[in-house]
């Protein structure tokens, strides 16, 4: 993420692009790059599949609005998108939700939740704010390590043999693991260190888990698709990148 080169770094930009465009200027230009991005490369796949990795992109997106110009957004999307396709495409265990809908409702059903993520990013106080790699303070920068996955790595130790992912997310002091266990119920597994945090829960979600005292916790179940985690810490709430789990 922090290495396309769509991506603008805050201490270039003194206004926010939400602060340059409001926010039915924001909703008709996602729903125009979501039709696009449909047409030109989603459009031919199985609309569970598309849907999956399409509201991907998008969430990953909201996350990041505030950082994003509004002239690299068609570009950036497109690169997401195609990361997103591949990942989910070389996972033989992965299945995307069933699409219920009219084939011809797709697109309205795509484009709606592209409205609705991008919408998350707008919120005042939004977590893209907390989140956000600080400029000139490395301390307080979110160090991300690629996640791995069992199929491609047989040498790596996993906790049981139903892990299928595992990724690693740090924000200032704090380090989260979280595994996800893909078993007769799909679980995440989670450590915090230290362990001082408040509570967590996996974004969107209503519901907070308070760790035990070693900051272990886990969530179930966990539906397949774009998968992020809260975490409610004394130095502030932070959450991690979505993956597409």
């Amino acid at each position: 993420m922090r290495d396309c080169p769509h991506y603008v770094n805050m201490a270039s930009r003194t206004d926010s692009a939400i602060d340059t465009l409001d926010q039915q200027d924001w909703r008709n230009l996602v729903s125009n790059y979501a039709s696009d991005l449909w047409e030109r490369r989603l459009a031919t796949v199985d609309s569970g599949f598309a849907l999956d990795v399409g509201h991907h992109a998008f969430l990953s997106l909201a996350d990041h609005v505030a950082e994003i110009d509004e002239d690299a957004i068609q570009g950036w999307l497109a690169d997401t998108t195609e990361q997103s396709i591949e990942e989910a495409s070389s996972t033989p265990w992965r299945k995307s939700a069933p699409y219920l809908g009219r084939s011809s409702q797709a697109l309205e059903e795509f484009i709606d939740r592209a409205e609705k993520a991008i919408g998350l990013g707008m919120e005042p106080g939004h977590l893209a704010s907390q989140v956000a790699t600080p400029t000139g303070d490395p301390s307080v920068a979110r160090a991300i390590s690629a996640p791995w996955r069992s199929a491609g790595d047989e040498d790596e130790i996993l906790p049981t043999p139903d892990s299928v992912w595992r990724g690693r997310y740090a924000f200032r002091g704090y380090t989260t693991d979280l595994v996800l266990l893909d078993g007769s119920t799909r679980r995440l597994l989670g450590t915090i260190a230290p362990p001082s945090a408040r509570r967590v829960r996996a974004r969107g979600s209503r519901e907070w888990i308070v760790p035990d005292a070693h900051g272990r916790f886990r969530i179930e179940p966990i539906p397949p698709g774009p998968s992020s985690i809260e975490v409610d810490t004394p130095d502030g709430i932070f959450a991690t990148e979505w993956a597409l789990l």
